[in-house]
């Protein structure tokens, strides 16, 4: 399994997340390591990627940063 860095620039400083590519017959995601937890991207009806985050773990993780999971995904659409 190939390993994928996606490098963001979140308040001032530079991080770098590593993902894998999952591919599922036609369909493919990205598995992101997210803070202590694996986030997946998935492409919407439009193409673009998005997180899929299960709503219990949005409320309860302090570590779950919307801002920064939506840069993450805006590298993904800007390769």
């Amino acid at each position: 399994m190939d390993t994928i860095e996606i490098p963001v620039t979140y308040k001032g400083q530079d991080l770098v997340f590593n993902a894998s590519l999952k591919t599922y017959g036609f369909v493919h995601k990205i598995e992101v390591d997210f803070k202590d937890q694996t986030i997946i991207f998935e492409q919407d009806e439009e193409g673009l990627y998005r997180a899929v985050v299960p709503y219990v773990e949005i409320g309860a993780a302090e570590n779950s940063d919307t801002q920064l999971l939506g840069l993450i995904a805006s590298v993904l659409n800007n390769p």
